[in-house]
Formats: structure tokens, C-alpha cells, sequence
């Protein structure tokens, strides 16, 4: 947003004197100062209350001081033990509210959630450690700052129905440095500035910081031209000279009628006594600024609104707390569709989120119960833990089944779409019965068992045209004997399904490539002929992907590409590709593939091109594939198109979309781990052509100018730190699941 920023958030500002004599008063502040107004001789004295909702009192106090015409508004506490009932009071008799932000009193309102009150505990005992602690920043809180401001903003929005025109902190610590540099503060909302002193009255040292944080405040929010305390109230003429200024500027005195002095003050009628000729706005009003986009803000703004300075503001891609939003252009009032997306264990999770935050959703995701994940630290999403399908898929049936319930209750009248990420979540979905409150941006039904069922892929892709490697399901150690019997070694052993499952368990399957009858004999041991597999002969090649939206009028927004690295030389998921162009022969393979299946939705077909050039099927991804970094660095925004193809058969999503091949990806995280599994050697003795170490030293090393990162953005930078974090830590300690 191109706006003037007003003179009065200057260092000036901040050291402004009052004087006794008015008119010397409104020449040296017109001087200094030109308010948000623009103009001197508008000027408006707020009033407003803090802590309203915190506790019966406090609310009832101010209140008598609302009824009295001694107050403009106040500054509302969620999830304190009287925030509905003061909600509800505000709501009836008009009262204008902002919202109090809290992150030093505990919680006391009823049915506050666990994680919340922890998150804010941490906050209050690095915050009130000592009188600098909020001017520090603490960069391994800024999750929890960001997930503590966000809940107060939403539960604002849900007992006003509103969202918050303006904004201050209790104790006045919505100035600590983590939110100031977080930019955690709705942009375009009043915001409280720091207290305007006189000379002397601070050191030089505090009114410079001050200053300097009152600068930062303006660039995104809007601001009174001076802030003070209603205490002392002695001597007489220092309100006398507060009150004087609020003739010619905006004023913003703060009170708690809590205090008795300052609440016989306000219900008594001594205010209006001494200072009757300077008016009381009847709310907290500021005049529009000059050259800005945004309207006056008085008290809480409806969410359209909110939306709509969201919008117009600097952070373009900064997820909102709100259900609804309304376009600067046509001024119409949208339902933002509500996603819940998981694992967000899942390699592709952040690509998916931002994919979808980017396009208006609001995004949910689901979790494993006590996993880590890179998800977990992005300021887009919140995590909510379920059952491991690993520990029990029954308990994680159910845990899914009640958080898609309570969801519902929150999103009214949302869109609201459910969107596995990985197989086991393909699997859980799948079993949802989600009736009309919840569409499924995912494989069900005969596409979930195509989706989960590898065997029954390579029995398509061969009926679609695609060369498959002769195949044979095993279920005992005889079978894959037989199979050796007809074929030469090495072979490849696989799970014939993507989500293996004993005794009520999800598990991980890997699997094996033998060169020799020992090594068979080492991977029967290990198998224990605990699911089905698939036994083909090893074919060594280079990986490719092709990619496309199956929408009911044919596949749109094609793309291919090629593995550069796998993480495991030995076979994993990539560690580097390149887009490349696609091949018309695979594109009408793939037609046909996706005709005879009644596919729809994204897909990837993951083949394999051995040395001699032919082109082998491998299977197929019927949800959110690893290299999804790279198709978004294309402008293929599958996990956008998905949910929008989900909600609307008809879209036009995905249309006419020019590929752009040469474009690498990379994976930092899985770029180390490749190096040592080259340094660690094969396991099997059919990888006779093992990478050099050094060559791939070389090779991960060289950087090229247009290179791109998995999980990267650069406001959302946590998430890339964690994901390569925790994918040297999940390879080097593997889990027993």
C-alpha cells in the first residue's frame, strides 16, 4: 500500500511537549505533527477502556462508565472468564471494541484448548522475565507468537462476529519485538502506538526506540497522533494539556476503570465537569488518511472488510483468520473454502499448503499424534493431532471422523474440502462418509483401491498400452521361488499395496533388490510374508514422471519430468529432477490409462527409462507426488486446480498452461542424505554402477543460476529450515514404523 505516512509517527511525535497555553500548543504541533487526518483543528479525544471481558468487574465497571458518556470505547479479552458474557453486552448495546491481545494473563475463560494455554505460558515467562524482555526477539517462539495472536484474532472474529478494526496488547505487549517483526498484526487496523512523553520525562535512549518502533508501527497499520494514560490524575493540568491537544489532533487516552481512582473519575462525572469543553467521541474514530486505500476503521470491521484490507495490503500471501473476503474490484462478499489437508508428514505438505493459501483457501491440516513435521512450523496452517494409523488405523478412523465433525461446526457455510496428501491419508479418506458437508479432493471408492493397489496399476497400464515388466504377486516365500525359476536374477520385491496393514496397523514396507540367493534369503526373512508383493525383474534407469489433471473433459495442464538424483542411489524418492518436455507416444498412453480407469483429479504416472531408451511403467500417484516443488515452479498449481476441480466439475482450472522444461529442483535435505548413502555403497550386488562419491560431491554442489528449492518461501522460512532438518534426522534414525 502506497500511503503517506503520517509525521506524527515520527521521533518528533514522540517527543512533542505540552504546554499550558493552547495556541502555543497548536503551533508547535502543527508544526511536527500533521495527523492521519492530514490536517490540524479535526481533533477527537478517545476514551477507551482496557481489559473489558477479562473478569465480571472489570466489564461491569466500564460498562457504568459507557452508560456515564465517559468512555469511547473499549479494548476486548478473549478467552477470559467474562468474554462471552462482555461480547454479548458490546454486541446488544453497540459498544464499540478492539481487540486486547494477551499473551501475559493466563487463560481463565472455560473450554480454552490445552495447547493454547501452553503456547501463551511459554510466551508470558520469556516476556516477563525482566522489564527488556518484550524488545528481544526470540526466534524459536515465533511459532508459538504466531499461533497465540492468530487464535485471538479468530476467536474475536467468533464473539463479535467480526473481525477486529484495531488492535492493542495487554501490558502493552503487542509492541514485543517478535510480533512487531512478525508482522503478526492484521494490516490496515488501528494500532496502538507507543506513549507520546515529554522531554525529560524519558531518556533520550527510550524515546529513540520509541520512535523507531512508532515508524515500523505506521508502515502497515494506521495510528493515533498521541497516546497516553488517563493516570496520574494529578496534577490537574496534565490532563488539562492532554485534553487541549485533542482539539487540534487525535488522542487516545487509556483508562482501566478496574483502578478506583480512574473509575470515580469516569462514573462520577468528573471528567466532563473539568474538561466538558473538549468533546468525547462516542467511539474510537479516525478520519481517513490522505492517499490511503482504506477507509476509516471504527471498531470492529465485518470479515468481508477485514479481507478486504488484507487484500490491499503489503503481505500478499498472508493466511487470514477469516471465513469470508470480498474483492477491491467488484466489492462482492466470497466464501473462502476451508481445506484440511493431511499428513502433514507428507514430503509435498508445504508445496500443497501454499499452493492452496495462495489461491483464497483456508487451510487445516491433520497430523500424526506426537511426529514432527515441516508443516508444523509454517505461520499458514494450524495442526491438529490425530492416532497414527501406524499405532491404531481404527482410533485414527475415528479421530479424523470427529475432527471433520467439530470442523464443520466452526466453517459454516464454508466449502469445505478434505484433501489427502500421502497414501495412508488416500486410505483413511477414503473410508470417510462425508455425506454433503465435506467433498473429497482425493480418490474413493474403485479410484482409491486403483490408487492404493499397485498390482492392479500395472494390470491397467498394460491394457493402456504402456510397457510392463512381467509381474507376479507373491503372497509366500514359494511363489517368489517359482517366479525366480521363469526369471534370472536380480529382481525387484515390492508391496503389491501402497498401505500395508496387520493386526489393525498401518506399516512401512520396503523393498528389496536381489542379485543372488542369499540375498533373496535375507529378504524373505525380513518379509515374513506379512503382506503381498510384487516380484519383477530389476530393470536400472533413469526415473521420469509425467503429470496431468484429469478434469471430464479430457487431461489438461500436462507436464513431465526427469530424475537428475535420488536421495537413495538404491531407489527413493528424487533428490534433484528437471522438468522436461512430454513425449506425445506416453501422452496417449497415459490417455488411455486415465479413460479406462475413469481417473479424475491429479495424477502422476512414474516410469522408468532403462539404458537402452525404452520406457517402463512403474505406478501410479493418485495424490500429491514428491516433485511437487517443481511443478509449482512451473506455474502448474496442481493442489489448487484439485480442490477446485473437487468443488466445480466444470472449471476451467489448469487450462492452457505453456510447460517450461529445464527448470531444476531441488531437495536441500535429501541433496545431503544422497552423499552419504554414495559414501555408505549399495546393498545389493545387482547395483553394479554405483555413483562416485566425488562425482556427486560435485555434482550436488554445483549450483546453476535458475536452480529452485523444494519447500522454499522466503516468508515462510521455518518450514524449509525444519523439513531439511528432519529429513537428515527421519533417514539417519528410521523409524520402527
Amino acid at each position: 500500500m502506497n500511503r503517506k505516512v503520517a509525521p506524527t509517527i515520527s521521533m518528533q511525535s514522540a517527543m512533542l511537549p505540552l504546554t499550558t497555553d493552547s495556541s502555543a500548543q497548536a503551533e508547535t504541533a502543527q508544526d511536527l505533527v500533521v495527523g492521519n487526518h492530514g490536517k490540524p483543528g479535526a481533533g477527537i479525544l478517545i476514551i477507551n477502556a482496557d481489559d473489558w471481558g477479562r473478569d465480571r468487574e472489570n466489564t461491569d465497571r466500564t460498562l457504568e462508565c459507557v452508560a456515564h458518556g465517559a468512555m469511547s470505547s473499549v479494548s476486548a479479552m478473549v478467552f477470559m472468564e467474562d468474554s462471552e458474557r462482555a461480547a454479548g453486552v458490546a454486541r446488544e448495546q453497540g459498544i464499540d471494541a478492539g481487540l486486547h491481545l494477551n499473551f501475559t494473563s493466563a487463560f481463565s475463560g472455560p473450554g480454552v484448548p490445552t495447547r493454547l494455554k501452553e503456547h501463551q505460558q511459554r510466551l508470558s515467562r520469556h516476556l516477563l522475565r525482566h522489564r527488556f524482555a518484550p524488545v528481544i526477539f526470540y526466534p524459536w517462539l515465533t511459532s508459538s507468537f504466531e499461533y497465540v495472536v492468530a487464535a485471538q484474532l479468530e476467536e474475536f472474529g467468533r464473539l463479535y462476529d467480526a473481525m477486529p478494526g484495531r488492535v492493542d496488547g495487554h501490558h502493552h505487549m503487542h509492541l514485543s519485538a517478535n510480533v512487531l517483526l512478525g508482522k503478526l498484526l492484521p494490516e490496515g487496523t488501528i494500532v496502538r502506538r507507543n506513549f507520546s512523553f515529554q522531554p525529560g520525562e524519558k531518556s533520550l535512549t527510550n524515546r529513540l526506540y520509541r520512535g523507531r518502533v512508532d515508524r515500523m508501527l505506521a508502515r502497515r497499520h494506521r495510528l493515533v497522533d498521541f497516546f497516553y494514560s488517563l493516570a496520574p490524575l494529578e496534577p490537574a493540568a496534565r490532563l488539562r494539556q492532554i485534553f487541549t491537544c485533542a482539539r487540534q489532533f487525535v488522542v487516545e487516552v487509556e483508562t482501566h476503570p478496574i483502578n478506583p481512582d480512574e473509575y470515580r473519575f469516569l462514573q462520577g462525572g468528573e471528567i466532563v465537569d473539568r474538561y466538558g469543553d473538549v468533546p468525547i467521541a462516542t467511539h474510537f474514530a479516525m478520519p481517513r488518511g490522505i492517499d490511503s486505500k482504506i477507509e476509516s476503521i471504527s471498531g470492529p470491521v465485518d470479515v468481508a472488510e477485514y479481507e478486504l484490507v488484507q487484500e490491499t495490503g503489503l503481505r500478499k500471501k498472508t493466511a487470514s483468520p477469516g471465513r469470508l473476503n470480498r474483492t477491491a474490484s467488484t466489492g462482492h462478499r466470497a466464501i473462502r473454502p476451508t481445506v484440511l489437508v493431511g499428513f502433514a508428514e507428507a514430503a509435498t505438505a508445504a508445496e500443497v499448503v501454499w499452493s492452496l493459501v495462495d489461491s483464497g483457501c483456508d487451510v487445516i491440516a491433520f497430523a500424526r499424534r506426537g511426529r514432527s513435521s515441516a508443516l508444523r512450523h509454517s505461520r499458514h496452517v494450524v495442526c491438529h493431532d490425530i492416532c497414527a494409523p501406524e499405532t491404531n488405523l481404527e482410533a485414527s478412523l475415528s479421530d479424523l471422523r470427529s475432527l471433520l465433525i467439530s470442523l464443520n461446526r466452526e466453517t459454516v457455510g464454508a466449502k469445505q474440502v478434505l484433501f489427502p496428501l500421502d497414501d495412508k491419508a488416500v486410505l483413511l479418506c477414503s473410508r470417510m462418509h462425508l455425506g454433503g458437508d465435506w467433498t473429497l479432493a482425493g480418490p474413493d471408492g474403485a479410484h482409491a483401491e486403483l490408487a492404493l493397489n499397485k498390482y492392479l496399476q500395472i494390470q491397467m497400464a498394460g491394457e493402456a498400452g504402456f510397457n510392463v515388466p512381467k509381474t507376479a504377486l507373491a503372497r509366500t516365500g514359494n511363489d517368489i521361488r517359482s517366479f525366480i525359476a521363469t526369471e534370472s536374477y536380480p529382481i525387484i520385491l515390492k508391496a503389491a499395496e501402497c498401505v500395508p496393514t496387520k493386526e489393525g496397523r498401518a506399516y512401512n514396507c520396503p523393498h528389496w533388490i536381489c542379485a543372488n540367493e542369499d540375498e533373496l534369503e535375507r529378504a524373505l526373512a525380513q518379509w515374513g510374508e506379512r503382506t503381498p508383493l510384487l516380484a519383477q525383474p530389476f530393470i536400472a534407469g533413469t526415473g521420469e514422471g509425467l503429470f496431468g489433471l484429469a478434469a471430464p473433459d479430457g487431461i489438461r495442464a500436462w507436464s513431465a519430468h526427469r530424475r537428475l538424483r535420488m536421495m537413495n542411489p538404491q531407489g527413493s524418492g528424487s533428490s534433484a529432477c528437471i522438468s522436461q518436455p512430454v513425449h506425445e507416444d506416453l501422452k496417449r498412453k497415459a490417455e488411455m490409462f486415465v479413460k479406462r480407469s475413469g481417473w479424475r483429479g491429479m495424477f502422476m504416472i512414474e516410469l522408468l527409462r532403462d539404458r537402452s531408451g525404452k520406457v517402463w511403467f512403474v505406478e501410479l500417484n493418485g495424490r500429491p507426488w514428491g516433485s511437487m516443488a517443481l511443478s509449482r515452479r512451473q506455474n502448474f498449481e496442481y493442489p489448487a486446480w484439485q480442490v477446485m476441480l473437487a468443488t466445480d466439475p466444470q472449471t476451467q482450472a489448469g487450462m492452457a498452461i505453456p510447460t517450461a522444461p529445464g527448470i531444476v529442483s531441488r531437495n536441500a535435505g535429501r541433496e545431503l542424505m544422497h552423499l552419504l548413502f554414495v559414501l555408505r555403497g549399495p546393498k545389493s550386488k545387482a547395483l553394479s554402477e554405483w555413483p562416485s562419491f566425488w562425482k556427486s560431491v560435485a555434482d550436488v554442489t554445483r549450483v546453476r543460476r535458475g536452480d529452485t528449492l523444494y519447500n522454499w518461501r522466503s516468508e515462510d522460512l521455518k518450514v524449509f529450515l525444519a523439513d531439511v532438518c528432519y529429513t537428515i534426522k527421519s533417514n539417519l534414525f528410521k523409524s520402527r514404523n
